[in-house]
């Protein structure tokens, strides 16, 4: 490894295998600028509709009626519902805070400064 002075810049030695993994990206490159020829098509097949049968009829549907119905105020009778989407904490159990303002002051000071229980 060697340092250029001029610009300080660190080059590794090649080796076997960095100077054959420049020579395949090489060969690549020269495949890309190089191009290929393509075929002509003269007919696509666009598949990207959805493919719905020649007989399939699609209706409108009057839904007036229906939403009339439900925008009116209508007498509902109480749920008991039970929620177990929360957290079943039984009551034995406490969550203490943590006091972390030591740690922070030291961590503003600086890393160096740190000190790690072990």
């Amino acid at each position: 490894q060697g340092i250029n002075a001029e610009y300080g810049v660190q080059h590794k030695k090649k080796t076997k295998q960095t100077m054959a993994e420049d020579a395949k990206a090489a060969k690549i490159l020269a495949d890309i600028e190089k191009g290929k020829n393509l075929k002509h098509v003269e007919e696509t097949h666009d598949k990207s509709a959805p493919l719905i049968d020649p007989g399939v009829h699609v209706k409108k549907v009057d839904r007036t009626g229906f939403l009339d119905e439900v925008s009116k105020p209508h007498d509902l009778k109480h749920a008991e519902t039970q929620d177990k989407a929360a957290p079943h904490i039984e009551k034995d159990v406490h969550v203490k805070k943590v006091d972390r303002t030591g740690f922070l002051k030291e961590v503003e000071k600086g890393k160096d400064n740190i000190k790690h229980d072990s």
